[in-house]
Protein backbone atom coordinates (compact mmCIF):
# COMPACT_ATOMS: atom_id res chain seq x y z
CA UNK A 1 0.00 0.00 0.00
CA UNK A 2 1.55 3.21 -0.93
CA UNK A 3 1.84 5.84 2.13
CA UNK A 4 1.11 8.91 0.17
CA UNK A 5 -0.39 11.81 2.56
CA UNK A 6 -1.93 13.76 -0.40
CA UNK A 7 -2.80 11.25 -3.23
CA UNK A 8 -6.37 11.34 -4.23
CA UNK A 9 -8.17 8.35 -4.18
CA UNK A 10 -8.84 7.86 -7.82
CA UNK A 11 -12.48 7.65 -9.38
CA UNK A 12 -13.55 4.72 -11.27
CA UNK A 13 -14.09 7.50 -14.21
CA UNK A 14 -16.30 8.02 -16.93
CA UNK A 15 -17.42 3.93 -18.02
CA UNK A 16 -21.00 4.39 -19.91
CA UNK A 17 -20.46 3.50 -23.58
CA UNK A 18 -20.30 0.09 -24.90
CA UNK A 19 -20.98 -3.01 -23.07
CA UNK A 20 -17.22 -3.95 -24.20
CA UNK A 21 -15.83 -1.29 -22.10
CA UNK A 22 -17.79 -1.86 -19.20
CA UNK A 23 -16.68 -5.55 -18.98
CA UNK A 24 -12.95 -4.72 -19.49
CA UNK A 25 -13.65 -2.53 -16.68
CA UNK A 26 -14.60 -5.29 -14.53
CA UNK A 27 -12.34 -7.66 -15.79
CA UNK A 28 -9.24 -5.08 -15.05
CA UNK A 29 -10.66 -3.90 -11.83
CA UNK A 30 -10.61 -7.32 -10.05
CA UNK A 31 -7.61 -8.53 -11.72
CA UNK A 32 -5.92 -5.87 -9.84
CA UNK A 33 -8.05 -5.78 -6.55
CA UNK A 34 -6.31 -9.98 -6.25
CA UNK A 35 -3.36 -8.57 -6.20
CA UNK A 36 -3.99 -6.51 -3.34
CA UNK A 37 -5.39 -6.43 0.22
CA UNK A 38 -9.37 -5.74 -0.13
CA UNK A 39 -9.69 -5.59 3.32
CA UNK A 40 -7.24 -2.82 3.98
CA UNK A 41 -7.78 0.80 4.46
CA UNK A 42 -5.28 2.50 2.19
CA UNK A 43 -3.19 5.62 3.60
CA UNK A 44 -4.31 7.37 0.00
CA UNK A 45 -8.10 7.83 1.95
CA UNK A 46 -6.25 10.83 3.56
CA UNK A 47 -5.01 13.95 2.59
CA UNK A 48 -4.05 17.17 4.03
CA UNK A 49 -5.73 20.34 4.55
CA UNK A 50 -4.70 23.82 6.51
CA UNK A 51 -6.74 24.18 9.42
CA UNK A 52 -6.32 28.13 11.71
CA UNK A 53 -7.01 26.15 14.66
CA UNK A 54 -4.40 24.56 17.18
CA UNK A 55 -6.86 24.00 19.48
CA UNK A 56 -7.67 20.17 20.50
CA UNK A 57 -11.33 20.88 21.29
CA UNK A 58 -11.79 23.01 18.10
CA UNK A 59 -9.82 20.36 16.05
CA UNK A 60 -11.50 17.21 17.85
CA UNK A 61 -15.24 19.49 16.62
CA UNK A 62 -14.01 19.82 13.12
CA UNK A 63 -12.99 16.24 12.74
CA UNK A 64 -16.22 14.89 14.43
CA UNK A 65 -18.55 16.79 11.77
CA UNK A 66 -16.13 15.94 8.67
CA UNK A 67 -16.39 11.90 9.73
CA UNK A 68 -20.07 11.56 10.94
CA UNK A 69 -20.55 12.64 7.00
CA UNK A 70 -18.52 9.42 6.10
CA UNK A 71 -19.43 7.42 8.25
CA UNK A 72 -23.19 7.77 6.65
CA UNK A 73 -21.94 7.96 3.09
CA UNK A 74 -20.06 4.76 3.92
CA UNK A 75 -23.06 2.89 5.01
CA UNK A 76 -25.41 4.24 1.84
CA UNK A 77 -22.92 3.07 -0.45
CA UNK A 78 -22.28 -0.66 1.44
CA UNK A 79 -25.97 -0.73 1.29
CA UNK A 80 -26.11 0.00 -2.23
CA UNK A 81 -23.10 -2.68 -3.19
CA UNK A 82 -25.23 -5.19 -1.20
CA UNK A 83 -28.34 -4.39 -3.39
CA UNK A 84 -26.45 -5.34 -6.83
CA UNK A 85 -24.58 -8.23 -5.02
CA UNK A 86 -28.37 -9.83 -4.36
CA UNK A 87 -29.71 -9.30 -8.05
CA UNK A 88 -26.56 -8.90 -9.96
CA UNK A 89 -27.37 -12.94 -11.54
CA UNK A 90 -30.65 -12.27 -12.43
CA UNK A 91 -31.84 -12.12 -15.78
CA UNK A 92 -34.05 -9.09 -14.51
CA UNK A 93 -31.10 -7.35 -12.49
CA UNK A 94 -32.65 -3.70 -12.25
CA UNK A 95 -28.88 -2.23 -12.19
CA UNK A 96 -26.86 -0.91 -15.54
CA UNK A 97 -23.78 -2.04 -15.05
CA UNK A 98 -22.16 1.23 -16.67
CA UNK A 99 -24.10 2.67 -13.84
CA UNK A 100 -22.42 0.39 -10.91
CA UNK A 101 -18.96 0.99 -12.27
CA UNK A 102 -19.92 4.84 -11.56
CA UNK A 103 -20.88 4.40 -8.32
CA UNK A 104 -18.16 6.14 -6.40
CA UNK A 105 -17.84 8.54 -8.91
CA UNK A 106 -18.60 12.56 -8.82
CA UNK A 107 -21.83 12.65 -9.81
CA UNK A 108 -23.30 9.39 -8.14
CA UNK A 109 -21.23 11.34 -4.77
CA UNK A 110 -23.26 14.79 -5.39
CA UNK A 111 -26.49 12.88 -4.98
CA UNK A 112 -27.95 12.43 -1.25
CA UNK A 113 -28.47 8.98 -1.66
CA UNK A 114 -26.44 6.33 -4.00
CA UNK A 115 -29.22 3.91 -4.76
CA UNK A 116 -31.50 6.05 -5.83
CA UNK A 117 -29.03 7.66 -8.34
CA UNK A 118 -28.41 4.08 -9.22
CA UNK A 119 -31.72 3.35 -10.32
CA UNK A 120 -32.33 6.50 -12.52
CA UNK A 121 -28.78 6.10 -14.16
CA UNK A 122 -29.39 2.51 -15.08
CA UNK A 123 -32.99 3.40 -15.85
CA UNK A 124 -31.97 6.53 -18.74
CA UNK A 125 -29.12 4.09 -19.95
CA UNK A 126 -31.62 1.66 -20.13
CA UNK A 127 -33.94 3.53 -22.27
CA UNK A 128 -31.00 5.21 -24.06
CA UNK A 129 -29.88 1.96 -25.61
CA UNK A 130 -33.68 0.83 -26.25
CA UNK A 131 -34.18 3.97 -27.97
CA UNK A 132 -30.80 3.74 -30.19
CA UNK A 133 -31.16 -0.26 -31.12
CA UNK A 134 -34.49 -1.63 -29.65
CA UNK A 135 -32.29 -5.16 -30.26
CA UNK A 136 -29.53 -3.84 -28.28
CA UNK A 137 -28.18 -6.19 -25.42
CA UNK A 138 -25.60 -5.14 -22.64
CA UNK A 139 -23.42 -8.23 -22.62
CA UNK A 140 -21.53 -7.77 -19.68
CA UNK A 141 -20.45 -11.17 -18.31
CA UNK A 142 -22.71 -11.20 -14.92
CA UNK A 143 -20.45 -13.34 -13.18
CA UNK A 144 -17.61 -10.36 -13.87
CA UNK A 145 -20.25 -8.13 -12.12
CA UNK A 146 -21.37 -9.82 -9.40
CA UNK A 147 -17.49 -10.32 -8.38
CA UNK A 148 -16.77 -6.57 -8.59
CA UNK A 149 -19.87 -6.32 -6.60
CA UNK A 150 -19.19 -8.98 -4.29
CA UNK A 151 -15.75 -7.31 -3.48
CA UNK A 152 -17.06 -3.86 -3.06
CA UNK A 153 -19.66 -5.29 -0.49
CA UNK A 154 -16.63 -7.17 1.65
CA UNK A 155 -14.49 -3.47 0.76
CA UNK A 156 -17.00 -1.27 1.97
CA UNK A 157 -17.86 -3.44 4.99
CA UNK A 158 -14.30 -2.70 6.21
CA UNK A 159 -14.23 0.62 5.30
CA UNK A 160 -18.06 1.46 7.47
CA UNK A 161 -16.78 -0.32 10.25
CA UNK A 162 -13.41 1.69 10.20
CA UNK A 163 -15.26 5.29 9.61
CA UNK A 164 -17.76 4.00 12.56
CA UNK A 165 -14.77 3.20 15.21
CA UNK A 166 -12.54 6.38 14.21
CA UNK A 167 -15.69 8.98 14.31
CA UNK A 168 -16.79 6.90 17.80
CA UNK A 169 -13.02 8.00 19.28
CA UNK A 170 -13.29 11.41 17.67
CA UNK A 171 -16.26 12.14 19.68
CA UNK A 172 -14.88 10.86 22.81
CA UNK A 173 -11.86 13.06 21.98
CA UNK A 174 -14.16 15.95 21.36
CA UNK A 175 -16.11 15.30 24.97
CA UNK A 176 -12.37 15.00 26.67
CA UNK A 177 -10.33 17.61 24.12
CA UNK A 178 -8.30 18.83 27.06
CA UNK A 179 -6.70 15.49 27.98
CA UNK A 180 -6.09 14.22 24.37
CA UNK A 181 -2.68 15.89 22.66
CA UNK A 182 -3.77 17.65 19.36
CA UNK A 183 -1.51 15.28 17.07
CA UNK A 184 -3.30 12.15 18.56
CA UNK A 185 -6.84 13.99 17.42
CA UNK A 186 -5.02 14.88 14.07
CA UNK A 187 -3.78 11.67 13.60
CA UNK A 188 -6.33 9.47 14.30
CA UNK A 189 -7.41 8.81 10.47
CA UNK A 190 -3.95 7.14 10.52
CA UNK A 191 -5.05 4.17 12.82
CA UNK A 192 -7.87 3.49 10.16
CA UNK A 193 -5.36 0.62 8.72
CA UNK A 194 -3.75 -0.95 11.89
CA UNK A 195 -5.08 -4.44 13.25
CA UNK A 196 -6.98 -2.45 15.89
CA UNK A 197 -8.22 1.42 15.87
CA UNK A 198 -8.48 1.73 19.51
CA UNK A 199 -5.12 0.60 20.57
CA UNK A 200 -3.50 2.70 17.90
CA UNK A 201 -5.20 5.34 19.01
CA UNK A 202 -4.32 4.69 23.14
CA UNK A 203 -0.95 4.20 22.15
CA UNK A 204 -0.91 7.81 20.99
CA UNK A 205 -2.37 8.91 23.84
CA UNK A 206 0.10 7.35 26.15
CA UNK A 207 3.04 8.52 23.91
CA UNK A 208 2.09 11.60 22.71
CA UNK A 209 2.70 10.74 19.26
CA UNK A 210 1.88 7.85 16.21
CA UNK A 211 5.28 6.54 16.09
CA UNK A 212 4.04 2.88 16.21
CA UNK A 213 2.78 3.03 13.05
CA UNK A 214 4.81 2.63 10.19
CA UNK A 215 6.12 5.64 8.41
CA UNK A 216 4.02 7.70 10.62
CA UNK A 217 7.11 10.19 10.85
CA UNK A 218 6.65 11.05 7.48
CA UNK A 219 3.54 11.72 7.42
CA UNK A 220 3.09 13.75 10.65
CA UNK A 221 5.60 15.80 9.55
CA UNK A 222 3.65 16.84 6.89
CA UNK A 223 1.00 17.34 8.86
CA UNK A 224 2.86 19.90 10.69
CA UNK A 225 4.04 21.79 7.75
CA UNK A 226 0.71 21.66 5.77
CA UNK A 227 -2.33 21.41 8.30
CA UNK A 228 -4.42 19.04 9.39
CA UNK A 229 -5.15 15.33 8.64
CA UNK A 230 -8.76 15.26 6.40
CA UNK A 231 -10.43 12.33 5.04
CA UNK A 232 -10.99 13.04 1.68
CA UNK A 233 -14.69 13.90 0.17
CA UNK A 234 -14.84 11.47 -2.70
Amino acid sequence: MKKMLCFVLLGLGNLLGKASAVAHFFDSWLSAASQTQELTIAKSRISSEITPSLDPCVEAKIQTKVLSGFVDREAKLLETYRSVASECMLPTAAYAPECVAQLEGEEAHQSRSPLIWLANCSEKTKTKTSDQDPSANVSVEPAAACAFAQAKVRRHANYSAAFREVSYLMRQSAENCHAAPLQCIKGLPLCMDQTSIMYCFKQCLQNGNYDHIKDSFTLLAALEQDGNVRLLNR
